[in-house]
């Protein structure tokens, strides 16, 4: 078996520098079935760090949270357990652990870019490494016609990373590959 992270955010912007208030990640197999482990936090908006000035929270990300079609996000992101930035960012490295490894986001310029920086300006060192940063949306554009199943509620970090890594599962049984790195 061959462990990926796939890692979805769930941030009060849309920038490269976004404020992160939610981390979801599922580990996979991209040639199984299933996830073998999951991860997700949020974080306490109430203990935010002092150079918040270097995070972006844009007025149409969180106008866009707010709209009555998020309210069950808003639920989801309620309920889910919060801490601190750092300590959600260490709890992360601490579940993902000592080796790097691949780790898809839905976007080459979204999720895995944003907790890099993330990790960056905090002065926390990013548990994989940049080689192994891979694009989720490549991939599932390779099969347009493939629909994405969803799995739970759509903006919950967890549940979005988990129906991304089933669904990648299921574009890599469709184009028949028999490896990925």
């Amino acid at each position: 078996m061959t462990t990926h992270v796939m890692l979805d955010l769930e941030t009060l912007s849309t920038s490269s520098d976004a404020l992160v208030i939610a981390i979801g990640a599922a580990k996979f197999d991209p040639l199984g079935d299933g996830v073998s482990d999951s991860f997700h936090i949020a974080v306490d908006l109430n203990q935010l760090p002092n150079n918040l000035n270097k995070l972006e929270i844009s007025p149409s990300t969180v106008a866009w949270w707010m709209s009555d079609s998020r309210a069950e996000a808003r639920a989801v992101l309620a309920s889910t357990p919060k801490t601190d930035l750092a300590s959600a960012l260490d709890g992360f490295a601490d579940w993902f652990g000592n080796t790097s490894l691949p780790v898809w986001g839905n976007g080459a310029n979204f999720d895995n870019v944003i907790l890099r920086n993330t990790y960056n300006v905090l002065g926390l060192i990013c548990p994989w490494k940049y080689s192994h940063d891979r694009c989720y949306r490549t991939i599932k554009n390779l099969a347009p016609g493939l629909e994405v199943t969803g799995f739970g509620t759509l903006h919950s970090a967890l549940d979005d990373a988990i129906s991304q890594a089933l669904h990648m599962q299921k574009v890599i049984k469709h184009l028949n590959l028999t490896a990925v790195s």
